[in-house]
């Protein structure tokens, strides 16, 4: 057997060996999710700015937001610039796992991270919900990958993780975890 082929076998048998690194996210519940966000907004998508970054070495997604509600009362702003890392922009694409996905012109209850100008979503896709109505009744939904979670917390099991809310339970949530804070 060759040298070159030795290389070869031994790269393929350490691949089918080693399992598959994936990012994993550590797992944030509601409390704190509503302890630790900066402020907690609800608003609408306006507009979404693709980007690269000053070095040309990374694309950034700026989401536009127009928000009807802060939590915290922190943020006064009537709109905000959320920035998510990742995009497809010129033939490229940066992507980031566990980063939330933002469409034009949808409804969103998100709780913030503040950077220097930007926010950015906090606990990451785990903080962004979308508005949905299904059969007469508005839910608060996430997208989060469960499988990649890393849960800190014994007491808490992946099957219990909640990614739909009815929209009075999550806000009522929000309120009296707000109230503990205080």
């Amino acid at each position: 057997m060759t040298a070159s082929k030795r290389i070869w076998t031994a790269t393929i048998i350490f691949a089918m060996c080693c399992p598959i690194l994936q990012a994993q996210v550590i797992y944030v519940d509601e409390t704190k999710l509503v302890n630790n966000a900066y402020d907690i907004v609800e608003g609408t998508v306006i507009n979404i700015d693709i980007r690269w970054d000053d070095d040309h070495s990374l694309i950034n997604t700026y989401v536009t937001m127009k928000i009807d509600s802060a939590y915290k009362n922190i943020i006064k702003e009537n709109e905000i610039v959320i920035k998510v890392i990742g995009g497809q922009l010129d033939g490229f694409i940066t992507a980031a796992p566990h980063m939330p996905q933002y469409e034009l012109n949808e409804n969103v209850l998100v709780f913030l991270q503040k950077d220097d100008i930007t926010y950015r979503t906090y606990g990451l896709s785990q903080g962004k919900f979308k508005r949905i109505t299904h059969d007469g009744i508005m839910y608060l939904e996430r997208i989060v990958d469960i499988d990649n979670l890393l849960i800190l917390d014994n007491t808490v099991d992946s099957n219990g993780i909640i990614n739909r809310y009815e929209y009075p339970l999550l806000k009522n949530t929000i309120q009296s975890n707000l109230v503990n804070i205080k």
